[in-house]
């Protein structure tokens, strides 16, 4: 499903994929993955994540975003992506600036945000007329409303050649008030993939040389949950490495 999207938006389109289950089920994992055989059909992979320990400012996995694209391209690069717009973006990357000082936090109300979202489209439009865009966002549930607006607002926009993805806990995006109706609106216009856990065969592969009760208890109290499969697998490990 995901190269799928990949190949319609490097036909021309924008597409949205939604990656959406519990911790440590491989959501981060599966778009990591993806996103090394993207490069290798020549997309540029834009990588944000949210913080999710206090602190980051507005629009953090944003001005992740854009640094990568000035990492990927050149400096110079990111200027001519910016275009007319550096100002505006200049309150995400402060290195935008002529006086290479910063430019502030973003401004508020209503109509700055739009101004500043528009840069943010239209500075991703010039990026992807040289290669096929892979956007993501990754942990939504942590990023604040501003920047699932943002996405919101990008994704649902007419730029061409640009794969947005976003992963998220489920759960917890839905307990968020400030993000609920965000992440409704987005799952309406995207391509969504809900990941399940392991089945006992997967879990068997896993564990190669665990006996059957061993298996039964990690299916049962994991559920097939990957990381509790991984670790499980480090402790028989570490276990066999001590006998």
């Amino acid at each position: 499903m995901l190269h799928a999207a990949l190949q319609a938006a490097a036909a021309g389109e924008t597409r949205l994929v939604l990656v959406a289950g519990e911790p440590g089920i491989g959501k981060t994992e599966l778009v990591r993955e993806f996103s090394g055989q993207a490069r290798e059909h020549g997309a540029l992979v834009l990588w944000g994540s949210a913080w999710e320990d206090g602190g980051a400012p507005p629009y953090w996995p944003w001005v992740q975003v854009l640094r990568g694209y000035s990492r990927q391209a050149g400096p110079a690069a990111l200027r001519e992506m910016a275009g007319r717009d550096s100002a505006l973006l200049g309150q995400l990357l402060p290195e935008l600036t002529q006086d290479r000082q910063p430019a502030g936090p973003p401004a508020a109300g209503e109509e700055a945000r739009f101004a500043l979202f528009e840069a943010v489209g239209a500075a991703l439009d010039r990026a992807s007329r040289t290669a096929p865009l892979v956007v993501v966002v990754d942990d939504l549930h942590a990023a604040g409303r501003p920047s699932a607006l943002l996405l919101r607002f990008a994704a649902t926009s007419p730029i061409p050649r640009v794969l947005f993805i976003a992963t998220y806990r489920d759960a917890e995006a839905r307990l968020d008030t400030s993000l609920n109706d965000i992440i409704t609106g987005l799952e309406s216009a995207a391509t969504v993939l809900s990941l399940g856990g392991l089945a006992p065969d997967e879990v068997s592969a896993m564990l190669p040389g665990a006996d059957a009760g061993v298996l039964a208890a990690v299916q049962r109290r994991g559920e097939g949950n990957p990381l509790f499969v991984a670790q499980v697998a480090r402790m028989l490990e570490i276990g066999r490495a001590h006998v």
